[in-house]
């Protein structure tokens, strides 16, 4: 996955077969590490945003693109813009 080896047991509505337990996983293990959409901007200083806060966007013809929070710069003279990073999970993308 994106932050190194993790093991995790997953829980499914009784695969009546082992070829159906393992497709099920495949099919777990693909959505999960699937693709991610990321997004930069500038903006003015926001205290009040913080790691993990999610955010819907509007830009380039698109709108209510759901993003989450997963770094910024701050600047220190209140003059000058903030950057944000933000991504999320393109879901979908791979069925």
């Amino acid at each position: 996955g994106p932050f190194g080896r993790r093991h995790r047991q997953v829980r499914l509505q009784t695969p009546g077969t082992q070829g159906a337990a393992q497709t099920a996983a495949n099919d777990w293990l693909r959505r999960s590490i699937g693709l991610f959409e990321t997004w930069h901007w500038s903006q003015p200083p926001d205290a009040a945003l913080e790691l993990g806060d999610v955010v819907t966007l509007d830009a380039f013809d698109r709108t209510g693109i759901i993003q989450v929070v997963s770094g910024f710069t701050m600047p220190l003279d209140p003059g000058d813009m903030m950057t944000v990073q933000a991504h999320a999970q393109i879901v979908g993308a791979l069925e």
